[in-house]
């Protein structure tokens, strides 16, 4: 499989848009990898592929087969295990990473609508006939981020919600000190259930599921460093009670001890931290 990863370009957009990959498979050997919980939200484009995804409480997986309907298209986001996915034809897919919240300023449809259709790239940008047969037709990557591009500027109606941006930006700021919602709330000024409502609606998961998911990330990236070589260390640079707590966690989110994961954990292009199995 070969993968192409492109930062957004375009300056007005790189505050929405993380990025773009571009995965490419010519031959039909089985193709496995498992990539991990995130903040972001991932719009799959595909074309002549049958996408069947399973996510619920015990399954968070995603298999690849062929077919001769030509497009299909699934927002992958909010996940709490590890995602597996299982790739038996060949592919020609594109995804486009969005920053959290930054969805809401291309649409207002409720996420769960987006999440439950495997057509969800027409819900999102309705009115949008022929797009995917351009994208797909054009063979030049930088030509199909071009096509990409000048669609989400077309379509961007909005900025992002500012207390969502406020609430955010006192995450980060609050480093890798530990952050509960009540504290995030207080500061906020605003009682938790309003910021439950505020989360849900516009990011489509929890304060507490994003508070943890994004401490998780930031383990996640310090496992893979060469810099942090003790657990130990990880576990209180990211504040953990302990070691107990931060392995359970990690296993919890990975389907792995951290141990294993740095083990096996690889990073593609600087940006895409992923257990690739390769060709079967």
């Amino acid at each position: 499989m070969h993968t192409t990863i492109i930062n957004a370009q375009n300056p007005l957009l790189k505050d929405f848009i993380q990025s773009y990959i571009f995965f490419d498979i010519n031959g039909h050997q089985p193709v496995e990898y498992t990539t991990f919980p995130n903040t972001n939200l991932c719009l799959a484009l595909y074309k002549n592929n049958q996408i069947n995804y399973l996510s619920d409480e015990y399954n968070n997986r995603c298999s690849v087969t062929y077919s001769e309907k030509y497009f299909q298209s699934r927002l992958y986001a909010f996940h709490q295990r590890p995602f597996e996915v299982n790739i038996n034809s060949a592919v020609d897919q594109v995804c486009i990473l969005f920053y959290p919240g930054a969805l809401r300023a291309f649409t207002g449809e409720a996420y769960q609508s987006i999440l439950d259709t495997d057509h969800a790239f027409e819900v999102i940008f309705p009115m949008c006939a022929g797009f995917l047969s351009r994208l797909f037709n054009e063979e030049s990557i930088s030509k199909r981020v071009s096509l990409i591009e000048g669609l989400l500027l077309e379509k961007l109606t909005r900025k992002p919600n500012s207390r969502i941006i406020e609430s955010l930006l006192l995450i980060s700021a609050n480093g890798k000190n530990e952050f509960r919602v009540e504290q995030l709330a207080n500061k906020m000024m605003m009682n938790t259930s309003t910021l439950y409502r505020l989360f849900s609606s516009e990011l489509g998961i929890s304060p507490k599921a994003f508070l943890q998911t994004s401490r998780f990330r930031d383990a996640l990236g310090q496992l893979i460093s060469a810099k942090y070589v003790n657990l130990n260390d990880v576990a209180n640079e990211n504040n953990y009670y302990d070691l107990s707590h931060f392995t359970k966690e990690i296993k919890s989110l990975s389907g792995k001890s951290p141990k294993i994961l740095k083990k096996e954990i690889s990073v593609e292009q600087s940006q895409l931290a992923w257990i690739y199995y390769g060709e079967k």
